[in-house]
């Protein structure tokens, strides 16, 4: 591999488009899950705005029933509506703490102190109110009730009425921010997943065709050489397995191209020598021929040359036995010679 070149490898594509869908299915899982925040958090308002809502309609009827029991007390005398005064005194009191303890608007905020400073002033004309002995319609009392109802207890009931129109705008404003926000989140859910949804489908293209490809290029020139065409070659872009299979199939063909150059050459010379080997053998065919007619002539001559000297063996045997009987005759002759010598 030559420097600077990096081969991408087909397992590396898989991990990668692996790893890709995981990250766009985690971006989905953290796209919901902070909707999901968003939805909780403008559910817990919501419900903190209802609670508030309810919170604040009980101290209107608390603040409505505060001023009760002074009104009958100046109307009977009777003690015993200080304590029913103290209990419900008390209650919007708690009520009024529980309400502090709220996450209120600056408007809300206003209001409600509103409500607290008026409902301490009630309380401060009530006590004042019991303060005085009632034994029959008391004037003083009744100007204290007079100052309490509508400089106070009234107002009062007046400004927790604004802050609950407050708190139901606000409950309404943060119902129409829910609907809007979960409209939106919808929306973009959608689009989101199809986003995702696309980009893994191009993402898986992308990848198989690179895989896919070179494989069936690389398929369809091995049918081709099946086939009988040795011409074929593959272009090598990818750096990786199909890349390196694509340099290899090259090279095969290369050095088939080679053996088969070889193969053809000594095809060639082959059948030059085998062209050469049946003249030589025709050749040899007619020498052999002739050397059989040679030897047939030889053979006959030998036949002949045989006859011959069986002949001359016959003559030569003939021949001696002639000398044989010439020497015998003659050794008669000598014989007689010297008997007629001696007779002589």
């Amino acid at each position: 591999m030559k420097k600077g070149q990096y081969k991408m490898r087909i397992g590396i594509k898989l991990i990668l488009g692996f790893m890709s869908t995981v990250i766009i299915i985690a971006a989905l899982g953290i796209f919901a899950y902070n909707s999901m925040g968003k939805i909780n958090k403008g559910a817990l308002d919501m419900r903190q705005h209802a609670t508030e809502i309810g919170m604040i309609g009980k101290l209107q009827t608390l603040l409505a029933q505060v001023v009760m029991p002074a009104n009958d007390y100046i109307i009977t005398g009777d003690t015993k509506y200080r304590g029913e005064f103290q209990k419900i005194s008390t209650e919007l009191q708690e009520q009024i703490k529980k309400l502090e303890s709220l996450k209120l608007t600056q408007e809300e905020r206003q209001f409600f102190n509103e409500v607290r400073v008026n409902f301490e002033k009630v309380k401060e004309k009530a006590n004042q109110i019991f303060d005085i002995d009632i034994q029959t319609i008391n004037p003083h009392a009744a100007r204290l009730m007079e100052e309490m109802d509508y400089q106070y207890a009234f107002p009062a009931i007046e400004e927790a009425e604004g802050l609950h129109i407050a708190s139901r705008k606000h409950l309404e404003k943060e119902v129409h921010l829910a609907d809007k926000l979960y409209q939106e989140l919808n929306a973009a859910t959608i689009a989101f997943v199809g986003l995702g949804a696309l980009l893994a489908v191009l993402l898986g293209i992308l990848i198989s065709r690179s895989i896919s490809r070179p494989i069936r290029k690389l398929s369809q020139a091995a049918m081709l050489v099946a086939e009988g065409d040795l011409t074929q070659t593959i272009e090598v872009k990818n750096k990786d397995e199909s890349g390196d299979l694509a340099k290899s199939f090259n090279t095969m063909m290369l050095n088939l191209k080679e053996i088969l150059s070889i193969v053809l050459g000594t095809s060639e010379r082959v059948s030059s020598l085998s062209r050469q080997l049946s003249a030589t053998t025709s050749t040899m065919d007619t020498t052999t021929e002739e050397v059989a007619t040679a030897i047939g002539y030889i053979n006959k001559g030998m036949d002949a040359q045989a006859e011959r000297v069986e002949e001359t063996v016959r003559v030569m045997k003939k021949m001696q036995a002639l000398v044989e009987l010439v020497a015998k005759s003659a050794g008669h002759l000598s014989e007689a010679s010297i008997q007629s010598n001696r007779a002589a």
